[in-house]
């Protein structure tokens, strides 16, 4: 969008210079440049085409991820701690991550060879559908940076989002040898419950378990044991100051964790049962019937953005802000449209209404008053084609 953005006011200033310089209206330093009007027509469908490609596959999933999004109030939190670069381990414990705690919240580990951001995040403006929706924190370079990394992890309502859009169910964060120290810090305070692949006790992963101990998290670890390696019991009980319990200790292999479902029962003692933000009877029925009918109203919103029936220009309303005038309803409006429009005014009131108890619906807000904008002023290419007539 930024690209966009800046593609357009250069457009504007192009012409604008060329009549300070030359005297000359804009129109004719435009049309020399595109040479006919297929130039317009070509660079405005490749414009709209990018936003389409940009952000089109994340709205229409939209209504299907809103409950997740906006109702997930509580997600656990899980850290990952590991050795760095050791191949297959890291992978194995990547898979353990998705399949034994990505459904039960956010799991985080620090980004090395092995877990690292996917490289579509890596380029935003050519694979936008891939990600702008996925987890691409910036990377900490300093410990001044840390606090960044906290007040990410608690904007729910994106991270969720994150998930929604995630396969490996598994965020990995970004650090300089600098600052990783401050983020594992951080992410054990937050933490519900912390992994350690204590197969490999080397100076970092034992420092690692001694800020767990400092930070007061040793009863939320559960220790995972490389498969066909000893684990060092004694050393560890140093470290921790405490006996190994047995049934916080795991062994895996490439295929995850061996016994799948003691481990479930360990995460799902330590983590405890779910969360529930504290809501009145009202405020909880505003949600769920605002949730509701933005699933519902959704796609009924979409043809007054894309292809309004408002008048006899099926392209462009009747009425643009450069006709110096304010039209009647019937200029305008259609009975279908204006039933529409009132069901999803209603939906955004709901949503209002109960925004102050569950914060995370100001995705679904945002998301509401962006259609009805758009719905209001019909096809939203007409802005494009608006701005192309001015030059005529």
């Amino acid at each position: 969008m930024a690209v966009v953005a800046v593609g357009v006011a250069v457009f504007y200033g192009v012409g604008l210079a060329w009549d300070s310089l030359f005297g000359e209206e804009p129109s004719g330093a435009i049309d020399r440049i595109f040479a006919n009007v297929m130039g317009k027509v070509v660079l405005t469908i490749v414009i709209m085409s990018y936003v389409a490609i940009y952000i089109a596959p994340v709205l229409l999933t939209l209504p299907i991820l809103a409950p997740v999004i906006v109702h997930w109030t509580s997600p656990r939190r899980f850290l990952l701690l590991r050795t760095f670069n050791r191949g297959w381990p890291n992978r194995a414990l990547r898979r353990i991550a998705r399949r034994n705690v990505g459904p039960l919240g956010h799991a985080y580990t620090l980004a090395d060879a092995d877990i690292k951001r996917p490289w579509t995040t890596k380029t935003p403006y050519l694979l936008g559908q891939f990600s702008l929706f996925s987890f691409r924190l910036r990377t900490i370079r300093t410990p001044e940076q840390v606090p960044r990394l906290e007040r990410s992890l608690h904007r729910t309502w994106l991270r969720n989002l994150n998930w929604c859009l995630s396969f490996n169910k598994l965020f990995p964060v970004i650090s300089t040898d600098a600052a990783w120290k401050g983020c594992v810090g951080c992410l054990i305070t937050t933490a519900d419950a912390i992994l350690i692949d204590v197969s490999e006790l080397r100076q970092s992963v034992v420092w690692e378990i001694e800020e767990c101990v400092t930070r007061g998290a040793a009863a939320r670890i559960l220790f995972l044991v490389r498969s066909g390696t000893s684990l060092d019991k004694v050393r560890l009980e140093g470290i921790l100051g405490t006996p190994v319990d047995p049934r916080r200790v795991f062994v895996f292999n490439d295929g995850g964790v061996l016994d799948r479902t003691a481990f479930r029962t360990a995460v799902a003692d330590i983590v405890g049962p779910t969360r529930s933000p504290a809501q009145n009877t009202l405020s909880r029925g505003l949600s769920f019937i605002g949730t509701l009918g933005f699933s519902l109203g959704f796609i009924p919103l979409l043809p007054l953005m894309l292809y309004p029936d408002f008048g006899e220009e099926p392209w462009l309303p009747m009425w643009s802000p450069w006709d110096g005038r304010w039209p009647t309803l019937q200029e305008v409006i259609n009975p279908g449209a204006l039933a529409i429009y009132g069901f999803g005014i209603a939906t955004l009131l709901a949503l209002l209404a109960a925004i102050r108890t569950l914060p995370n619906l100001r995705l679904l807000v945002v998301v509401q008053v962006f259609l009805l904008g758009l719905g209001a002023f019909g096809y939203f290419p007409s802005a494009f084609l608006i701005a192309w007539s001015a030059f005529e």
